[in-house]
């Protein structure tokens, strides 16, 4: 249980990270994840 609960948390925060740095983890039909940077484009697009 406890153990859950931290890890839980260690997501969130690094979920949280990735969304405030702009990046996005996406996992497509095979399986493969992808971080993108969906700030960076919308300043350079």
């Amino acid at each position: 249980m406890i153990v859950r609960l931290v890890h839980r948390i260690l997501l969130k925060k690094i979920f949280n990270k990735q969304v405030f740095m702009g990046l996005v983890t996406i996992k497509n039909k095979e399986g493969d994840w992808y971080t993108v940077s969906f700030f960076l484009n919308q300043v350079y697009i």
